[in-house]
């Protein structure tokens, strides 16, 4: 990313929590010819368009003022590749937009409150080697672990000995483990394996796993939490994307309970349909938004 599309992004990122704010005209010049930060805008103003109509329902009050306020006030900067956040109000902004969604979710579709139950799996497979097994149609994916090369320890000692000065004519010996691929523990899930790289802190790889198991499962909770490890690992258009699959599907589709109709079908999912709402939909005044 060029340096100065960082700084127009934090410059949208800031303006998206003034509702009020106009847009300066070097920043929107630079929106219109610049194709990325013209998506990083875009999303902005959808989901700043969608949540007052996702969240027309029943909410506590108290709820909502403490969780929009008390994730308003937290400015993550989390250094990416060198540099610090450019996104640490727009992040918070959808921090907020993820604590409502999911309480709205919840009071209009009974369900409990309570987050996804995630067992770290007995036998957790390896970063480098986790790789994914193709079952046939209609089957869950597997996941599995492949084995690399693991030097033994009589390799580790022999490469010691290779290393010091009297043993530069040594002819060295090498003892390796039989790269095998075998299948990891039946009780594994997607689910269980994103909650172990989040608990080792690799928020990236979480956000992988986690999202496989919304595909699978097709639970909005699940990309409730995808959404999060993908905010964690500095990635808050990957985020949004996934922050947009909790929203309540029948608001944004009216059609999609129909008979006939693919209850998961990729026209039927809130972010299609956010995307290709009418210009009319899209029109939502300063004083409407949350934000």
């Amino acid at each position: 990313m060029k340096i100065i599309c960082m700084l127009r992004q934090r410059q949208l990122a800031r303006l998206s929590v003034k509702s009020s704010a106009t847009m300066p005209t070097t920043l929107k010049r630079h929106t219109h010819t610049c194709a990325e930060c013209h998506h990083f805008y875009e999303d902005i103003r959808r989901i700043q368009q969608a949540l007052p109509q996702a969240l027309a329902r029943e909410i506590p009050s108290t709820d909502f003022d403490n969780l929009l306020w008390a994730r308003l006030q937290r400015q993550p900067q989390a250094p990416i590749r060198g540099w610090r956040s450019p996104y640490p109000l727009y992040m918070a902004t959808m921090s907020a937009a993820l604590c409502l969604v999911a309480v709205g979710y919840y009071y209009s579709n009974g369900l409990p409150e309570e987050s996804v139950t995630v067992v770290t799996p007995l036998y957790p497979p390896l970063r480098e080697g986790t790789v994914v097994a193709l079952t046939p149609a209609g089957n869950p994916i597997v996941p599995t672990i492949k084995q690399g090369l693991v030097p033994t320890p009589h390799h580790r000692r022999t490469r010691k000995k290779q290393l010091t000065p009297k043993a530069k004519n040594t002819t060295p010996t090498h003892h390796y483990v039989v790269a095998v691929k075998a299948p990891a523990h039946p009780q594994v899930t997607w689910a269980q394996v994103g909650s172990y790289y989040a608990a080792q802190g690799e928020y990236r790889d979480a956000a992988t796993a986690y999202t496989f198991a919304y595909q699978q499962q097709r639970d909005p909770r699940l990309a409730f939490v995808a959404g999060q490890a993908a905010e964690n690992a500095g990635d808050p258009i990957q985020a949004l994307e996934l922050f947009t699959q909790t929203l309540q599907p029948k608001l944004d589709n009216p059609n999609s309970d129909k008979p006939g109709k693919d209850k998961h079908d990729e026209t039927s999912s809130p972010l299609h349909s956010i995307r290709n709402c009418s210009s009319a939909e899209r029109t939502v005044e300063s004083s409407a938004t949350i934000f």
